[in-house]
């Protein structure tokens, strides 16, 4: 039992465990299928427990699997940031920082941030790893990021974050178009527009949650086009392909002859944070953080207020709890 099961063979059963199909699995970790099958029942065969009960209709855990999986994100985390640990020591200073993106999200003080970063702390290498934002926080505490940009709010012990950006839901639309004239506009009014949404594997719940709203309002939303690249939306707005939904932070300008108005209806507010382990004391982690939450206005916050009178801006250090699954 001593020699029960690695690291390595806990990493397996964790990509196995969280999606349930072995095929899935094997491609999220690059190996093949047979082999994660073979690691899978060898780590069964070990612990002398069946951990993963397997039948025509997929895969589910058993209650020793579902144990183990709370256990071995746990190990893993823990032994990711002892890495990282142990790589700063040498220098006093980790050889990369590694952050969580969605590319759809416009950060435009990323390029500033990296260049500050690689003058304070020389031979640091930044990565950013473009991940769903419904991936990113095992992606945080798995190890594979140091930092991750996750909707708020976030609840979890091991975790601290802090606001990167508030804002609200918008609809991008023609300046020619009657809808323009107005400071805010009743989500019901888009009832009979043809609507440009993100794309849905950005965040799934998001996505949903937006339809849902749609329907509070009394009509299925009639999404002509989902995009994956935020500065696309307003382009397709204004060659005419459809109305945008928007967060109030996604873009440093709008194309020509196209306008945002806040959205009402619903309650309207977002919030992304950056999100960290409270064991990441890594001062280019804390440099990252501060640099990227400065209290400055950043430039993409140019929007109009909505009738609540929200500014738009961030709060420096707790996000609103509103139960949004914000984008």
């Amino acid at each position: 039992m001593s020699n029960a099961f690695d690291l390595r063979s806990l990493s397996y059963f964790v990509a196995a465990a969280e999606e349930l199909n072995f095929r899935r699995a094997a491609e999220k970790i690059f190996i093949s299928q047979p082999a994660l099958s073979y690691q899978s029942m060898q780590l069964e065969k070990n612990l002398n427990r069946h951990l993963l009960e397997r039948d025509p209709r997929g895969v589910t855990l058993t209650e020793a699997g579902q144990q183990l999986l709370v256990g071995a994100r746990h190990l893993l985390a823990e032994a990711a940031l002892l890495q990282r640990r142990l790589e700063q020591m040498a220098s006093d200073v980790p050889q990369r920082l590694v952050m969580g993106l969605v590319d759809y999200v416009f950060l435009p003080r990323l390029p500033a941030v990296i260049r500050g970063l690689k003058t304070d702390f020389p031979g640091i290498k930044l990565e950013t790893l473009d991940l769903p934002f419904t991936e990113q926080l095992d992606a945080l505490l798995g190890g594979r990021v140091d930092v991750a940009t996750i909707r708020l709010p976030v609840e979890h012990p091991d975790l601290i974050h802090r606001v990167l950006v508030e804002g609200y839901w918008t609809v991008v639309l023609p300046k020619s178009h009657p809808l323009a004239k107005r400071k805010t506009v009743d989500l019901k009014l888009l009832a009979s527009e043809p609507l440009i949404f993100f794309s849905q594997r950005i965040n799934p719940p998001l996505f949903d949650w937006l339809l849902e709203r749609c329907r509070e309002a009394g009509f299925e939303a009639d999404v002509v086009y989902e995009t994956a690249q935020s500065r696309l939306g307003p382009d397709l707005v204004q060659q005419g392909g459809g109305r945008g939904l928007a967060g109030s932070y996604l873009y440093a300008e709008l194309p020509k002859g196209v306008v945002a108005r806040p959205l009402t209806g619903f309650e309207n507010t977002m919030a992304l944070g950056l999100v960290w382990h409270r064991q990441n004391t890594s001062r280019a982690r804390q440099a990252l953080v501060e640099m990227l939450t400065d209290p400055l206005p950043a430039p993409h916050l140019v929007w109009p207020a909505p009738a609540s009178g929200h500014s738009g801006r961030r709060r420096p250090d707790t996000a609103r709890r509103s139960g949004w699954p914000g984008l």
